[in-house]
C-alpha cells in the first residue's frame, strides 16, 4: 500500500471513530428483590466511584415502594461493578431519640475515605395504612433532610443530624441529590419544598438547596434555583451536576399543573457557583432526567419516560447543554408496556408508588465509560440494575 493511500484510510478511521455511537457494553444486577418479603420492592438507586476505585450504590428496600418498612441500603463492587457485595442497612434510622423511616440515601466524597451522605428521613407515626404521598391533598408524611458522615469509605457512619429548615418552618423538605463540594469551598444539598400531609392549600413547590461554609456541620441557609410563583408549571425532582470551574446545571421533572401533563425536561445552569441560575429552559430530552458529569462542558444525561416511549434513555451534550442530540440517545431500558394517563396531579403522584421502573442515576467510571443504576421488576419483585456504557 503507497503511503499516501495508508495515510488516507487512517484518517478516514480517525474520522469514523468520532461518529461512533454510545453502546451498552455490560449489564446486571446489584440487587434482587426478594418476593413477598421487606425487600420485596427496591427503587431510588444511585452510584458514586471513590477515590480508592470503590463503587457504592444506595437503594430504597421495603415490602412496597415507600412503605413504613423502607430501609435505606448500600451495596459495594471493588472489581468496577461486576460484582456487588451483600447490601446492608448502615444508617441508623433515629432522629433526636426518634425511630423513623429512611426512604432514600445519597453518597459523595469529600475527601479520601470521608463521605457525606443527604438522607430522607420520614415520620410514618408507626402508622402502615398511611401512604407516603397523601391522594387527596398531594402531601407528605413528615420528612427531614438529614445528612451523616463516615470517615472509614462508608463502612460506618455517625448518627443522623436534621438540617435546620430556617423560615421554611415544618413543611417537609424531601432531600433531591447528593451533596456536592464546589470549588468555592462551600457544599450544597439539593432538596425541594412540598406540603403539609393534611394541606389541602396549592402547592407552593420550590426546586432549592442548603448550603454549608464548615463541611457540613452548620447549613446557615438555602437558595432557590427554580420556582413558579404562579404555580403553573413545577420544577420537580431536580438534579445538580458539578461540572467544575464553577459551572452546575439543574435538571427537572417538568409539569404542567394547569393542563396536568409532564414536560419535556427542564435545564438551568450557573457559571458563579450557584450565585446565579439561568431561567429554566425546556430540552429535548423527555422524563425525569439525572445528569452525570464526563468532562468539561460535556455531559451526559439518563432520563425515565413512562408516558411515551416507556423507556430510560441516555442524552449526551458536549456544549454546557445548549443541546441534546435526542436521535442518538441510546435505550438502556424498554419496558415494553403502554403507558397510563393522569388525569390530575394528585393521580400523578400516587402513581409514582405503583411504577415498577426507573429514577436512574449514574456516575463516570473513566473518560470512555459512565456507569447506569435503576430500578426494574414487576408486582412481585423490583430489582436494582447496573448498566455500563461506552461514550
Amino acid at each position: 500500500m503507497h503511503h499516501g493511500t495508508r495515510l488516507k484510510c487512517c484518517l478516514n478511521l480517525w474520522k469514523n471513530m468520532g461518529n461512533i455511537k454510545m453502546h451498552i457494553i455490560n449489564q446486571g444486577k446489584v440487587f434482587k428483590g426478594s418476593p413477598n418479603s421487606e425487600l420485596a420492592k427496591s427503587c431510588f438507586p444511585f452510584a458514586v466511584k471513590l477515590s480508592n476505585g470503590d463503587l457504592i450504590v444506595s437503594f430504597q428496600a421495603a415490602s412496597v415502594k415507600n412503605g413504613i418498612d423502607s430501609k435505606s441500603l448500600i451495596s459495594r463492587s471493588n472489581d468496577n461493578g461486576l460484582t456487588w457485595s451483600q447490601a446492608e442497612a448502615v444508617f441508623d434510622p433515629t432522629l433526636n431519640g426518634k425511630k423513623g423511616v429512611l426512604h432514600l440515601s445519597y453518597i459523595s466524597e469529600l475527601q479520601s475515605g470521608k463521605l457525606i451522605a443527604g438522607i430522607l428521613w420520614c415520620d410514618h407515626y408507626d402508622d402502615s395504612s398511611l401512604e407516603f404521598f397523601n391522594a387527596k391533598t398531594g402531601g407528605l408524611l413528615p420528612t427531614e433532610a438529614c445528612i451523616s458522615f463516615s470517615e472509614d469509605n462508608g463502612k460506618t457512619w455517625s448518627k443522623l443530624k436534621a438540617i435546620e429548615k430556617g423560615d421554611l418552618g415544618t413543611i417537609p423538605t424531601p432531600v433531591m441529590g447528593p451533596v456536592h463540594r464546589l470549588e468555592s469551598g462551600c457544599l450544597i444539598l439539593p432538596f425541594e419544598t412540598s406540603k403539609s400531609y393534611d394541606d389541602e392549600s396549592v402547592w407552593l413547590h420550590k426546586a432549592c438547596y442548603f448550603v454549608s461554609y464548615d463541611g457540613g456541620k452548620t447549613w446557615p441557609k438555602y437558595k432557590i434555583v427554580a420556582h413558579d410563583p404562579e404555580c403553573k408549571i413545577y420544577y420537580w425532582d431536580h438534579r445538580i451536576a458539578n461540572l467544575g470551574r464553577g459551572k452546575l446545571v439543574d435538571l427537572f421533572w417538568a409539569y404542567d399543573a394547569v393542563n396536568n401533563k409532564e414536560l419535556n425536561a427542564y435545564l438551568s445552569s450557573s457559571t458563579d457557583f450557584g450565585e446565579n441560575w439561568t431561567r429554566p429552559e425546556k430540552t429535548k430530552i423527555v422524563g425525569q432526567p439525572w445528569p452525570i458529569p464526563i468532562d468539561g462542558d460535556t455531559f451526559a444525561v439518563v432520563a425515565v419516560d413512562r408516558n411515551f416511549t416507556n423507556t430510560i434513555k441516555l442524552y449526551l451534550t458536549n456544549n454546557f447543554g445548549k443541546d441534546f442530540n435526542a436521535a442518538e440517545a441510546l435505550i438502556i431500558y424498554d419496558n415494553k408496556k403502554a403507558a397510563t394517563v393522569k388525569t390530575n396531579l394528585n393521580d400523578q403522584l400516587v402513581e409514582m408508588t405503583n411504577w415498577s421502573y426507573g429514577l436512574p442515576s449514574g456516575c463516570k467510571l473513566n473518560d470512555k465509560e459512565i456507569l447506569i443504576v435503576y430500578y426494574a421488576g414487576d408486582s412481585a419483585g423490583v430489582d436494582i440494575n447496573w448498566c455500563k456504557v461506552k461514550l
